[in-house]
């Protein structure tokens, strides 16, 4: 762990908002790190894209933590513009951004690599009755890079939920269907080189969607699970390798389904997850010995280590 760097002389740069669907999520999450980096005594400012002295704030600043969620903050765009800047940031490079964002992307260099993953098929405008039709049992359908679950559906019948395919592929222009593993719903997050403890996801509604996450009372987040050791090592060693696979960077959190025999497929990963102080990766800490404080300046610190390199500071 990194949270020990000495942070006291610099001023970081929570970016937070932004312009996704996911502007709101971003807004808790980046609100949440600012107010643990001020605990903490440090100096940090919260830096919103769509401000009109965004430019004017991010060159003020030493180092970023990146809470964008969503389009501008883990498809690679910010991440460019840091880099142009020569402002360090914790968190993925651009490739590895632009990979695990987009669900097509991710599934592809899993099946390359032998990750398990679920079986998936590609629905476009020409095509999607056509294949739909044909794909045995329920699936999902989700856009290809969309974060907290929007735009994502259970299919449960071609029959009877065929307007709801029409109507996302109309949208979207693309997407992606996703077979349907029956089963619990685990995530394992990385930190550095740590593996951190499984966390078990247990929702009310049909599936995690976008409600079960942000609507208290619907979705149970549980680390005392009882899955057999042999298994979450299992679980854990299938996070880092999707970690590895996606050229992510830091810190991040892989979800994954296991199905009736307990095998672990993954589902996606998530190169910023949500930092607030209820959100999985701090959980996932927690049980670890991490307190929310400890996880945010341990991210901080992977950025302020690149200070020097990127900057030439003391």
């Amino acid at each position: 762990m990194y949270f020990f760097v000495n942070l006291t002389s610099y001023t970081i740069g929570v970016l937070l908002g932004g312009f996704s669907s996911e502007r709101s999520v971003s807004i808790k999450s980046g609100t949440a790190v600012l107010e643990s980096l001020k605990r903490s005594g440090l100096t940090a400012i919260a830096i919103d894209p769509r401000s009109k002295n965004f430019e004017t704030k991010l060159n003020r600043v030493d180092a970023v933590f990146i809470a964008l969620h969503g389009e501008f903050g883990e498809d690679g765009q910010i991440q460019k513009l840091l880099e142009k800047k020569k402002i360090p940031y914790a968190g993925s490079q651009v490739k590895g951004m632009q990979i695990s964002f987009d669900k097509l992307k991710t599934k592809q260099i899993l099946k390359q690599k032998g990750l398990p993953t679920p079986p998936f098929w590609i629905l476009t405008r020409a095509n999607w009755k056509y294949v739909a039709a044909r794909i045995p049992g329920s699936f999902f359908i989700k856009p290809f890079t969309e974060g907290s679950s929007v735009g994502v559906e259970l299919i449960e019948s071609f029959e009877k939920n065929a307007d709801i395919i029409r109507k996302s592929v109309h949208r979207y222009g693309k997407i992606l269907a996703e077979a349907k593993v029956t089963g619990r719903e685990v995530t394992a997050g990385i930190l550095g080189d740590k593996k951190l403890p499984v966390v078990e996801i247990r929702t009310q509604r049909a599936f995690y969607d976008y409600t079960a996450k942000y609507t208290p009372g619907f979705t149970e987040y549980v680390t005392e699970h009882g899955l057999p050791g042999r298994q979450v090592r299992r679980i854990q060693n299938t996070a880092m390798k999707v970690f590895k696979a996606l050229q992510m960077r830091d810190f991040g959190r892989i979800d994954m389904m296991l199905d009736e025999k307990g095998r672990p497929y993954v589902l996606e990963a998530n190169s910023i997850p949500g930092l607030t102080a209820m959100s999985l990766l701090p959980k996932a800490a927690g049980k670890a010995g991490i307190s929310f404080d400890e996880l945010v300046l341990t991210i901080v610190g992977m950025a302020a280590r690149r200070i020097k390199k990127v900057k030439g500071k003391h």
